[in-house]
């Protein structure tokens, strides 16, 4: 499947405005309607402000959703080290 320019601009710029910090984004708004749902951030979410949803809640960026899913980085093909505490993934065969 072939992706045009076009839609790989605007998928480069969503990804982008995704991971950006919401004290830098100008929404136009100042009307709060909630907050990041990621209990370490709380953001303010504005009305206009494009966010992420999980179920009923809204995210204020993909660093967020990636925290309130419980994804950790891995390192693919290696056992879990316990001296350590590295977390890494092993297909179970």
């Amino acid at each position: 499947m072939r992706i045009s320019r076009i839609e790989d601009f605007c998928f480069q710029q969503r990804a982008k405005y995704l991971d950006t910090p919401n004290n830098e984004i100008d929404t136009g708004s100042s009307d709060v309607i909630d907050y990041c749902a990621n209990e370490e951030c709380g953001a303010e979410i504005y009305v206009g402000q494009p966010v992420l949803k999980i179920g009923h809640e809204l995210v204020c960026t993909g660093a967020c959703l990636l925290k309130k899913l419980g994804a950790v980085t891995v390192i693919a093909g290696e056992g879990v080290n316990q001296k350590d505490g590295r977390r890494t993934a092993m297909a179970e065969t």
